[in-house]
């Protein structure tokens, strides 16, 4: 039995024994292929990530983003200039100009498919704000080291698009009494957005002093180049019919008639063209066209006659 036992407790040992040999042969093996891939990667040559945006055109006025990533750059840096011109206008993340313009939008890339392929990539992009006419030209996006590498990125600068001024005022052309007036006047005035417009009823020139009911509201849309106002009326009366204008500072104008309608007149009904007319209008009407003699007459024509054929 003691014999059995010792063997039993050799061959627990001598197993433990080869587990350990097996984990240190692992564990130098996984820090050797770490020690490598380390190697390798530090001794990888940086280079440029192939982009398809090689011409980037923009209008007058807008940003200008010059596109360029580099893969495994390391300890190295990036600059740029503009082609075969000797000073730099960025080294990594400075800016060598005097140009407030000028700007680097560095960002290191950490999307799946980096990740996945085990990539360093970082984005060197330079932004130049504001574009003018004399930005266009090559640039070159240069990673420093005593070989040369380098690429190129066009610049074109084309003007806006021309936009003549004009004005268009909208609204409703027949209100009833005691509802809003609302009165919308847009006006574009080409490249820049116009600096003031003006309203008029009747050809007044229309102030806060003179006219009290009415409010006039104004602002300025970027996104659409306009001066949008507003002519706005709470409670319409009949002294608001009239002829309202809106000029803009390109002294561009349009107008608009409006007209209050009141109740038992005969202003034009409101989404027709057409006046309002009763059926005993109608009639008398119809009955006027087709005898000569109105409605209204028929029954002072029939009594003068029961009367004279009595006395006859």
């Amino acid at each position: 039995m003691r014999i059995r036992q010792n063997r039993g407790q050799q061959g627990d040992v001598a197993i433990l024994s080869l587990l350990n040999v097996l984990l240190q042969l692992c564990l130098v093996s996984g820090v050797a292929s770490a020690h490598r891939r380390s190697h390798r990667e530090r001794h990888q040559e940086p280079r440029f990530v192939k982009s398809k945006q090689v011409n980037i055109t923009v209008r007058v006025g807008e940003n200008a983003i010059l596109p360029c990533a580099v893969e495994h750059l390391g300890t190295k840096q990036v600059s740029w200039n503009r082609y075969k011109e000797r000073h730099f206008l960025t080294i990594g993340d400075l800016t060598w100009v005097r140009d407030s313009n000028i700007a680097i939008d560095h960002r290191v890339r950490s999307d799946d498919q980096v990740r996945q392929h085990n990539k360093h990539i970082s984005n060197w992009n330079l932004v130049i704000s504001s574009v003018k006419h004399r930005d266009a030209g090559l640039y070159e996006c240069q990673i420093i080291s005593t070989k040369k590498r380098s690429r190129l990125v066009r610049l074109k600068v084309v003007d806006p698009p021309k936009l003549e001024p004009a004005i268009v005022i909208q609204g409703k052309e027949y209100v009833e009494m005691g509802e809003p007036i609302t009165l919308t006047c847009n006006a574009t005035g080409g490249r820049l957005i116009p600096e003031e417009m003006d309203w008029f009823k009747d050809g007044d020139l229309v102030v806060s002093e003179k006219y009290k009911g009415i409010v006039i509201t104004k602002y300025r849309s970027l996104e659409s180049q306009t001066l949008v106002s507003e002519l706005i009326i709470d409670r319409a009366r009949a002294v608001h019919s009239g002829t309202y204008i809106c000029r803009s500072s390109e002294d561009k104008i349009d107008s608009m008639e409006v007209t209050v309608l009141v109740a038992n007149s005969s202003n034009v009904k409101r989404g027709s063209g057409s006046r309002e007319f009763s059926q005993v209008g109608l009639l008398n009407h119809a009955i006027t066209m087709t005898t000569g003699t109105p409605i209204l007459m028929l029954p002072f024509i029939l009594s003068f006659s029961l009367v004279s054929w009595r006395v006859s």
